[in-house]
């Protein structure tokens, strides 16, 4: 790669990327460590700095690479190229990442060759900062108030998949058109403590952890870092999970099984749940798409026909939908509404069906939000390109009962029931569902000034378990308009074979509220004080606290 800050033509002594286009300069880790022996001790950081560049390339004659880090140069090139090209990297080393230090310890170690455990920090930032910056008091306040750090990514001296664990803001990405189900995580840079938001990925290492370990890692990384339920684990603790019911060595990895992976998701404390394209078919896309909507990462199991290799990845959210591309898909599911309060047929549209919808994908293979459909869930990899969805594990709150394939299932039955069923609006309706807590729900509830107040303060009151499912009604064009016409709430608590009254928590329609209450009688009824039709309901805004 030509170099244009180039000054000397002397012999290749250490390395350099200087991409003018992408206005970065990343030193590898041969090149740090020469200077860091050059430097003090105490200077860590170096910026990408034409002055400070041309005093390196001169003093070091830092040419480029020669032909056995071609792997390197193409990894971190495959980071950057993603990156918006304003953005600053400020470059740190030595730094101890966790993820790395825990394979070197496992694995690295032990080997005969001498491996350094130290690795490159490469932090992103949305500022033309300089390395005094970090000591003014008012720039250090303006690091934590905005959103100037986007994150970092690790550069590993791994033999393959040199750039390891990373967390990057979407906004740092030329195509930040994504909503994803997000975790908060800071990081203390030069005695400043940084915060930004993102999802945790890191390139498996082929040794200790491959797609599945790492996928895992990504998993326990989000919901240790966002529930004190659960915790953040390493690839040494998956492991030694798995010792109880593996049979020969496990470093290096071979890779897990769907079973070995629901046995460790079970274990760190989730109600995991499998579900196979053999068993499910045509309802895969649908459960999937149902979980992601739900803000659940889902681990999707992916085989390739021409080989029949199998890869896991995990679904993270999708595009933000176009309103130009939405419209009722060709075959909806149609249902027949047949009592003394209304005769029609109606069609329901899934969310899934009204436009081309591309999921947001953490890939331990590729940067981190890569983008594809599930029909073609590898298409942005050359390598996996004909690659086609085989099953998914779905870590769910062990709490959550009721499965997502019988709730859908009783949303339609619930739609043509005569007491709490669908009666006012139009006969093409969209349907999304997807499982919240209640406590983010009734927050957004009370916050829906177009509800009327009685109705508010109904669902507010209402006794729900800590999650439940939400079937969202909408017709096309208030979808267009992110709004809605109704809500079937579902108690996830309840299981498959439960009465068909107990399972149901409320309905919501533009014509009247209907709740249970606990009198066998009358397990559904219209509560006077909410009596819709006197108060008719106005469109309302969609749920969006899942993804965002």
């Amino acid at each position: 790669m030509k170099n244009n800050n180039t000054t000397s033509n002397n012999s290749d002594s250490s390395k350099l990327i200087d991409n003018e286009n992408l206005k970065y300069a990343v030193y590898d880790i041969a090149t740090v460590n020469q200077l860091k022996k050059e430097y003090k001790e105490d200077t860590k950081l170096y910026f990408p700095e034409k002055t400070i560049l041309d005093n390196f390339i001169n003093k070091y004659n830092i040419i480029g690479f020669d032909e056995s880090q071609s792997r390197y140069i193409d990894s971190l090139q495959s980071y950057l190229k993603h990156l918006r090209p304003e953005l600053k990297l400020l470059i740190e080393y030595p730094y101890t990442d966790k993820l790395y230090r825990d394979a070197y310890y496992s694995y690295y170690s032990t080997l005969n060759r001498t491996i350094n455990k130290n690795c490159i920090r490469i932090s992103i930032y949305d500022y033309d900062l300089t390395t005094d910056d970090f000591t003014e008091s008012e720039f250090r306040n303006k690091l934590q108030e905005e959103n100037i750090f986007l994150g970092f990514f690790i550069l590993r001296p791994t033999d393959r998949k040199r750039v390891g664990r990373s967390f990057i803001n979407p906004k740092a990405l030329i195509d930040s058109n994504c909503i994803i189900t997000k975790l908060k995580s800071s990081s203390l840079i030069k005695g400043v403590s940084l915060t930004t938001e993102g999802f945790p990925h890191s390139a498996q290492d082929g040794k200790v952890h491959t797609c599945s370990e790492t996928s895992i890692w990504s998993l326990m990384e989000y919901f240790g870092g966002k529930y004190s339920y659960y915790r953040q684990v390493l690839p040494s603790t998956i492991l030694s999970v798995l010792k109880r019911v593996s049979y020969e060595r496990q470093v290096p990895s071979k890779g897990l099984s769907p079973r070995q992976i629901g046995y460790t998701l079970r274990k760190f404390g989730f109600g995991s749940k499998y579900y196979s394209i053999n068993k499910f078919k045509n309802k895969l896309p649908y459960i999937i798409n149902d979980y992601v909507e739900s803000g659940i990462p889902v681990l999707t199991i992916v085989r390739r026909e021409s080989n029949n290799d199998f890869h896991a990845v995990l679904m993270i959210g999708h595009e933000r939908l176009d309103s130009n591309e939405i419209d009722y898909c060709n075959k909806p599911y149609n249902i027949s509404i047949n009592h003394k309060f209304k005769k029609a047929n109606i069609s329901v549209s899934d969310s899934l069906d009204i436009t081309k919808k591309k999921f947001i994908i953490i890939d331990d293979n590729q940067p981190p939000y890569q983008k594809s459909t599930l029909d073609e869930p590898c298409s942005y990899s050359t390598k996996m390109n004909d690659a086609k969805i085989h099953g998914c594990i779905v870590p769910l709150y062990p709490k959550i009962y009721l499965d997502i394939v019988r709730a859908r299932q009783l949303v339609y039955e619930l739609l043509e029931n005569e007491i709490y069923g669908y009666r006012e609006g139009p006969d093409k309706i969209i349907l999304r569902l997807f499982l919240t807590s209640s406590r983010s729900f009734k927050r957004e509830i009370m916050n829906e000034e177009t509800l009327p107040k009685s109705y508010r303060e109904a669902i507010v009151d209402y006794i729900m378990p800590k999650f439940i499912y939400v079937a969202e009604i909408s017709s096309n064009e208030l979808y267009k308009q992110n709004k809605g016409i109704g809500y079937i709430v579902l108690d996830s608590t309840s299981t498959s074979s439960d009465n068909f009254d107990n399972i149901v928590l409320f309905a919501l329609y533009t014509d009247r509220l209907i709740l249970r209450i606990n009198d066998n009688s009358l397990p559904f009824v219209i509560k006077p004080k909410v009596d819709a039709i006197k108060d008719k309901l106005k469109s309302f805004s969609l749920y969006e606290n899942n993804l965002k």
